[in-house]
């Protein structure tokens, strides 16, 4: 007589069963290893029992096999991460010194613009350059106090708007199209600095 295919809530109540069984049960007279043995299954249990699993009929309709999936292993854990899935976990909040890096754009993760002399820098509303003292610079860290094996080596590139210059401290320029507003600079030449970017002038009526 065929039995119809266990439920997921049916399998989960029957583990459960057979796990407090094996919890109730004293074990006598099996020494070091009767107790290793009963250690062991108590530790299956405990992480779902698979072993229950064969005691049930296995079920031939496609969709209950879709349904009860058998644990990731390294390999297809690897294959799962890397499947464009936009979601991450332990990852650090937005911070120019953090290794998370969450996020392509490099930028969104930099320090607000500010003076380094205490003053001079005049932002607007949302946080960008507006003006500018004579002689004083609005900084950025970007990629800054990361240990150089942390840091995602390799070539960037900063598109722009507005009139004024930029310095790509710590980072090498590798070329400027002014007329396109785009620079490619390239990260990790040694230290724990990647980019200190800089806002030496900007025009006031456009501002970069």
């Amino acid at each position: 007589m065929d039995r119809r295919p266990e439920s997921l809530v049916e399998r989960r109540k029957r583990c459960n069963n057979d796990r407090n069984m094996m919890m109730n049960t004293q074990v006598t007279g099996w020494g070091l290893r009767g107790r290793m043995v009963w250690g062991w299954l108590l530790l299956l249990s405990l992480l779902g029992l698979p072993a229950c699993a064969d005691h049930s009929p296995v079920s031939t309709d496609r969709e209950s096999q879709q349904v009860i999936s058998s644990p990731l292993s390294a390999g297809n854990m690897r294959s799962v991460a890397s499947n464009g899935s936009p979601l991450g976990i332990n990852i650090n909040g937005l911070r120019d010194w953090s290794t998370s890096y969450p996020l392509v754009d490099i930028f969104k993760s930099s320090r607000p613009f500010r003076s380094e002399k205490g003053g001079g820098v005049q932002l607007d509303d949302q946080g960008w350059v507006s003006s500018l003292a004579p002689g004083v610079d609005a900084v950025s860290p970007v990629l800054f106090d990361v240990d150089n094996q942390m840091q995602i080596k390799g070539d960037y590139v900063a598109v722009y708007e507005g009139q004024g210059k930029l310095d790509f401290s710590c980072a090498k320029v590798l070329s400027h199209d002014k007329s396109a507003k785009r620079v490619v600079f390239r990260v990790g030449g040694g230290g724990t600095c990647g980019l200190y970017l800089k806002i030496t002038q900007t025009d006031k009526n456009d501002p970069i």
